[in-house]
Order: structure tokens, then sequence, then C-alpha cells
């Protein structure tokens, strides 16, 4: 009750006011999290790119495990 009495006897323009304030901060936050996930994509698909890591100078472990295929396949051919 103390709560009703207490928003009716601010102004409209009061509540209008927060209601705006609260609008632009729920979408500001949206796009933030938006921004975020977009990031978080980004770095997936650079993790999961065997060109860009090649590129990156990550050849020895790719060596590796084509020269672990070639022994496994004489070895078991």
């Amino acid at each position: 009750m103390a709560e009703q009495e207490q928003s009716e006897s601010r102004p409209v323009t009061e509540n209008i006011r927060d209601l705006t304030e609260s609008t632009r901060q729920l979408f500001q936050a949206g796009a933030r999290v938006t921004a975020n996930l977009e990031e978080i994509e980004r770095r997936a698909q650079r993790a999961t790119d065997w060109r860009a890591q090649l590129a990156k100078g990550s050849w020895i472990p790719a060596a590796f495990v084509v020269v672990c295929g070639i022994v496994l396949w004489r070895v078991f051919r």
C-alpha cells in the first residue's frame, strides 16, 4: 500500500523518465551481450580453423600428427 501511495505521489514525468532510463539500460545490456557472443564466435572459429593455426606457426604438432598417422598406417597395413 505504501508503494502505491508513493508511486501515485510522484509526477508522471518522473515515472516516464525512469521507464525510459530502464529501457535504455536494457538495450545497452542486450547490445553488450550480442557483442560478447559475436566475439566468442570469432574466437571459436579462429581456434578451430586449422589453416589459421598452421599460419600462426603451429605446424610442428600438425607435422607430428601426420608422421604418427604414417607410422600407424605402416604398422597396421
